[in-house]
């Protein structure tokens, strides 16, 4: 019996450090970066660090932004909102583009998609320059 109880509290507490995104609560949550108050469904982003505290931006370019900050910040993981599906995306795998047809809210027009070929069909209608993730941190040093 006393085995089954540690197993249960074991799993407790490992079931509790999982590091995953959570939602944003539109118009009541703040951007980490900038203050702003996350309206915008289509632009959100959020950083988990390796302790798990989540920290919520109003956009990708502010969670851009303070990685640059913070070359030494340590993460699990990092989240933009695909701008098509309003879901959660692997920023670090995701693809950007910056069309002054889809104005984003900190005025970079950056939006996030998670396959190449969203990206490419977005920049046809829209126009505009596709970005990964390593070409995005370099756009806005």
């Amino acid at each position: 019996m006393k085995r089954i109880i540690w197993i249960l509290i074991i799993s407790c507490v490992i079931l509790s450090c999982n590091k995953k995104p959570r939602d944003i609560e539109y118009g009541s949550d703040e951007c980490y970066y900038c203050s702003m108050k996350i309206v915008e469904k289509k632009f959100g982003a959020q950083m988990v660090t390796e302790k798990g505290k989540i920290q919520m931006y109003d956009s990708a370019e502010c969670l851009i932004k303070d990685v640059l900050n913070h070359p030494d910040k340590k993460y699990s993981f990092l989240k933009a909102t695909n701008y098509l599906t309003d879901e959660w995306i692997d920023a670090e795998h995701a693809y950007f583009l910056i069309s002054k047809n889809i104005p984003s809210p900190m005025g970079a027009n950056l939006s996030a998609y998670d396959s190449k070929k969203e990206v490419e069909d977005m920049q046809k209608k829209n126009e505009g320059e596709v970005f990964n993730w390593s070409e995005i941190k370099v756009y806005f040093e």
